[in-house]
């Protein structure tokens, strides 16, 4: 599994799944393509079209995939306002990405 981390957010391919840890407050939008989030505990599920955003609100781990190729850019609601990613979990998306594969996938 490779996902690629740009300036401009994370590229997903179709059906390409990110798990994140405790990201309440994080803002999520879709830049291009639909994705479908879930968090844990939550009965809802999120669609996100192009253009479309939501902030997580729970503190359970949180599952994002794309319906079809994607790109999304996660920021924290405090820098959102003024278009700054989120650093702290971006790193801990690179992370948990590397854990499963094994080897950084974003190089």
């Amino acid at each position: 599994m490779k996902i690629e981390f740009s300036s401009s957010g994370v590229v997903m391919a179709k059906d390409q799944t990110l798990r994140l840890p405790a990201a309440a407050g994080v803002r999520i939008a879709s830049q291009r393509g639909t994705v479908w989030i879930t968090q844990d505990g939550d009965p809802r599920d999120i669609v996100l079209s192009a253009g479309e955003s939501v902030v997580l609100e729970r503190t359970t781990s949180t599952i994002v995939q794309a319906i079809e190729p994607a790109q999304i850019t996660m920021a924290d609601p405090v820098k959102a306002s003024r278009h700054e990613p989120a650093v702290g979990l971006i790193a801990q998306v690179r992370l948990a990405v590397e854990r499963l594969v094994g080897a950084p996938a974003w190089a």
